[in-house]
């Protein structure tokens, strides 16, 4: 069913509501206007932030979150478990479609009870410094619900310690930390978990209760951002948690099971039994290969473009001390065309973190400065094709007719083997060949 456009109130915006069913359909917005969507008894107040023509992408605003970069045909799962849909984008009439399937709204004869929260008086509530609008969400949640308890004689206002950042905690104290570890630092100093995803499974939150040098910690955590949120609203909801560690379940923030567990240790895989009867050699000379190891390397960006490579596999890019964000480009081999960074996650899926290991990419920056990166060790294979070819600053035994390295002091090519760390190199081919690191 089509939305039908109702009266709006006058604003500085443009503002349109829509009331609609179950389901929104092929709505459209142009940048600079908000509509509000009456979907089931509630309100999805949706903006156009930006349209991109170059990578005919779109970022839009639901109730004050922001979304990644969106093309044509993709679905994206809101705060709520609501579905959007990019439906269509008219670059030439700067407009994008969307429909947007909503769920059903609560009973109003619905009762949440909650628990009391005095005793997260003085708690400093923590997200990380570059944490998703999720994660800031979620404490905002957490914060407007302990902000103020009902009792008979009315609505009591409780005291709250402070909302901060990861990097303004000089000591970690009474403090709740929402966030996975590569989010959230202070997560993992509280639990000791490394892992980004805290080693949960997809749809799986985490509730965990601490207790360090005479402080309570708490820790709100998931697989991923949504994750998260779902664990900050369990959290929020709990009547009584009784026990240290819980694991929350669910897809949505409407849907969730709540179950006791023993706690979330670092895993370390061992290989399975051999089945069958069979003998070996016994040997104390030899040792069975390290688990593949992680580790933090450092690119220097010089103001301009830099050509770089990685020397394993990608794990994550952490924070950088440039004053403006770097701008990274791929360049996609069987579509021959540069993509951003975002955009080859997107189109690449599981093979994003192996190609940068395996070819090199491009990165403008504004300013002198580092960015640092996680990889993991890993067994690269070097494809030259036919034609020319960006691949790591390393010794071929492939033969090839050309070759060039960039300099970025000087913003130019050379012939020169450049020796700069975890750069990059241009190599013309002709003919196939590959060769394993």
């Amino acid at each position: 069913m089509e939305c039908l456009p109702k009266k709006s109130s006058s604003e500085v915006f443009v503002k349109e509501t829509f009331n609609c069913g179950g389901l929104c359909f092929n709505t459209f917005l142009k940048e600079n206007t908000r509509r509000v969507l009456v979907c089931n008894g509630k309100d999805y107040e949706v903006e156009l932030l930006v349209l991109s023509e170059t990578s005919e992408t779109v970022k839009l605003r639901i109730n004050g979150e922001i979304t990644e970069e969106l093309a044509a045909g993709d679905k994206i799962t809101i705060a709520d478990g609501s579905t959007l849909i990019i439906d269509n984008i008219d670059i030439n009439n700067d407009k994008v479609f969307f429909s947007l399937e909503c769920l059903p709204k609560k009973s109003s004869s619905e009762v949440f009870v909650k628990k009391p929260f005095n005793s997260l008086i003085d708690f400093d509530f923590v997200v990380g410094d570059q944490a998703p609008g999720s994660d800031v969400v979620a404490v905002l949640d957490i914060l407007n619900d302990l902000g103020m308890t009902k009792t008979d004689s009315g609505v009591t206002s409780i005291k709250q310690g402070a909302a901060k950042i990861a990097s303004e905690v000089e000591e970690i104290r009474n403090v709740l930390s929402v966030g996975n570890p590569c989010d959230n630092p202070i997560t993992e100093k509280i639990t000791g978990i490394s892992d980004c995803h805290m080693n949960l499974e997809p749809g799986q939150g985490f509730i965990g209760f601490y207790q360090n040098n005479g402080y309570r910690q708490i820790v709100v955590a998931g697989y991923s951002p949504l994750e998260t949120r779902i664990a900050a609203r369990a959290f929020k909801e709990a009547v009584n948690l009784k026990g240290n560690f819980f694991i929350v379940e669910g897809e949505r923030l409407d849907d969730y099971r709540l179950r006791e567990m023993n706690g979330l240790q670092n895993k370390i895989v061992q290989p399975e039994p051999v089945s069958g009867t069979v003998s070996f050699e016994s040997s104390n000379d030899l040792t069975p290969p390290n688990f593949p190891q992680e580790k933090t390397i450092t690119l220097q960006l010089r103001k301009g473009w830099n050509l770089v490579s990685l020397p394993g596999k990608l794990v994550k890019f952490l924070e950088n001390d440039c004053v403006k964000k770097p701008v990274g480009f791929v360049y996609l081999k069987d579509e021959k065309k540069y993509v951003s960074l975002k955009d080859a996650a997107r189109l690449l899926k599981d093979k994003f973190s192996t190609y940068l290991a395996e070819n090199a990419f491009w990165i403008y920056s504004y300013d002198d400065c580092e960015q640092d990166v996680i990889v993991e060790d890993y067994e690269k294979t070097i494809v030259l094709e036919s034609g020319w070819n960006l691949i790591p600053n390393i010794e071929l035994s492939c033969s090839f007719l050309k070759r060039y390295w960039w300099n970025p002091v000087k913003q130019e090519w050379q012939t020169n083997k450049l020796d700069w760390k975890y750069s990059g190199t241009i190599v013309k081919a002709s003919e196939y060949c590959e060769e394993k690191q």
